[in-house]
C-alpha cells in the first residue's frame, strides 16, 4: 500500500485501509462483474479495489473524499482509460450521472446509516452492492425476525433487496487496524419490490415510526409520532398493535401500511 509522503489517516473520516489482497479479490469477485458493467466505488482510498475493478468493469467511478489520496489513485490507475476519479463526499453525489450500476465499498463505520439511507433513496439506479462494515451493523441487514439486530433497516431493505454475508473481515486486514471485526455482505436488488401496491415512502414512514421508541408498543409509537387517535388504531383489527416493532414481520408492516393509508 502506497501512502503519500507524511500521510496520516484521519480519525474524523473513519479512515482504515484494506491491505489484504485475498479479501480484495473476494470482494470484487462477489460483484460478479461483466465487461459491460459500471461500478461506483465508495471510498477508493489507496486503490486496492480500484485497479481490480478497472480490470473487470466497463467504467469505474472511484469516489474519494480525501484530496490527499487523489494523486495516489491517479498514479495507480494511470494505465486505465475506464476510470473517473471523483474527489467528493459520497453523500453529496449527484446520482443523475449514474444508472444501472454496481456498488462496492469499505464504508466508514460512523456514517454507515447515512450511506445505507442514501442507497435506498437511489435504489432505482443500482442493482448490486458489496459492502464491508462493522459486524454489528451488517447484522442489522442480515437479521431475520426475532433475531438480534432486527430493526427498521432490516425491514426497509427487505422491501427491495436480498442480502447475504460473504465473509468476516478481521481487523488485521486493515491499516490502521480498527478495534472491531467487520463483515462483508452482498446486497442484491429484487427484480421487483416485495410489495407493489403500496408506496415505499409511506411504508418507510410507518416502519421508522413503529421502531422509534423500541420499548413502546407499535400502537403507542403511532399515536405519539403520527398523532393518530388511539381509537382509530384500535380499529385496525387484523394486527396486534400492542406488540413491539421488533416482533412484527415485513408482511405485517405491509398490512399495517395498507390499513393506515386507507
Amino acid at each position: 500500500m502506497l501512502f503519500p509522503t507524511g500521510f496520516k489517516p484521519k480519525k474524523s473520516l473513519g479512515q482504515s485501509f484494506l491491505v489484504s489482497n485475498k479479501i480484495a479479490d473476494k470482494l470484487v469477485s462477489a460483484l460478479e462483474l461483466k465487461d459491460t458493467d459500471n461500478v461506483l466505488e465508495i471510498g477508493a482510498g489507496t486503490g486496492i479495489l480500484t485497479t481490480r475493478l478497472c480490470d473487470c468493469a466497463h467504467k469505474v467511478y472511484a469516489i474519494e473524499i480525501d484530496n490527499r489520496l487523489i494523486p495516489t489513485l491517479q498514479d495507480k490507475t494511470k494505465d486505465y482509460d475506464n476510470i473517473e476519479i471523483i474527489n467528493n463526499d459520497f453523500l453529496q453525489l449527484d446520482w443523475r450521472k449514474f444508472g444501472n450500476i454496481k456498488i462496492i465499498g469499505n464504508i466508514p463505520y460512523y456514517i454507515s446509516s447515512e450511506i445505507l439511507a442514501n442507497l435506498l433513496e437511489n435504489i432505482k439506479l443500482w442493482n448490486l452492492a458489496v459492502l464491508t462494515t462493522q459486524r454489528e451493523f451488517a447484522n442489522k441487514l442480515l437479521a431475520s425476525l426475532g433475531k438480534p439486530g432486527y430493526c427498521a433497516t432490516t425491514v426497509l431493505f427487505e422491501f427491495y433487496t436480498e442480502r447475504k454475508k460473504i465473509c468476516s473481515v478481521q481487523a488485521s486486514t486493515f491499516r490502521p487496524s480498527p478495534n472491531i471485526v467487520s463483515s462483508a455482505i452482498v446486497i442484491k436488488k429484487r427484480p421487483s419490490p416485495l410489495f407493489d401496491d403500496i408506496d415505499f415512502v409511506n411504508f418507510s414512514k410507518v416502519v421508522h415510526v413503529s421502531f422509534k421508541y423500541p420499548r413502546k408498543t407499535i400502537a403507542n409509537n403511532l399515536s405519539l409520532a403520527l398523532n393518530i387517535n388511539k381509537a382509530q388504531i384500535a380499529g385496525i383489527k387484523n394486527l396486534e398493535l400492542t406488540r413491539r416493532a421488533q416482533t412484527f414481520s415485513v408482511h405485517e408492516f405491509y398490512e399495517l401500511t395498507k390499513s393506515l393509508c386507507k
